[in-house]
């Protein structure tokens, strides 16, 4: 899996970069530029949101503020390579796209919502094991998981959210935000 991405990481400039040189010697001037400017801003995008992290080091991605939306949201896609331990500090309470499942920092507690028979919303609470692929410690979230997975991290004003390499090999992974 770790070989694709990279190769694909590799392959992509350079299919970039022969499109360029075709259009440049085809003298297409406004296809040169626009294809240009997709070259740049495919490396900044592949090489912004890429990190191997070292056994204690840590990285910070900014989180703005969500836009002027009827239902603003803002997401941070966290693609991780292997099953080393991530840690994810930042927020109190973490919850997942796609998930019922809200992971509080602050009260050490997973929780679920569910609604009862007598459709009253219930709180049911998970148990907390660092078995999971997903668990809460004293510090943050710790995500062990291998894959994709999308965090909900709305928030009406700006803050930092920190992933930490806590494991002892070094981790590797895509984390990029996304404003809807």
């Amino acid at each position: 899996m770790i070989l694709i991405f990279l190769l694909l990481l590799i392959a992509l400039p350079l299919i970039f970069l022969l499109l360029i040189l075709f259009a440049f010697i085809m003298n297409k001037k406004i296809g040169f530029s626009m294809l240009f400017l997709l070259f740049i801003g495919l490396v900044f995008y592949i090489y912004n949101s890429y990190y191997t992290l070292q056994p204690g080091q840590s990285v910070k991605i900014h989180i703005g503020i969500a836009n002027e939306a009827l239902d603003p949201r803002t997401e941070l896609y966290l693609v991780k390579k292997d099953t080393s331990e991530l840690l994810l500090t930042g927020q109190k309470i973490w919850t997942l796209r796609d998930s019922d499942l809200w992971y509080d920092v602050e009260e050490q507690r997973i929780s679920r919502s569910k609604v009862n028979e007598d459709r009253e919303i219930v709180k049911e609470y998970v148990d907390n094991r660092s078995s999971n692929d997903l668990y809460i410690s004293e510090k943050g979230l710790i995500a062990r998981y291998k894959g994709e997975n999308v965090f909900y991290v709305t928030s009406s004003e700006p803050y930092d959210i920190t992933l930490t390499n806590v494991g002892n090999e070094p981790v590797t992974f895509t984390a990029h935000v996304v404003y809807r």
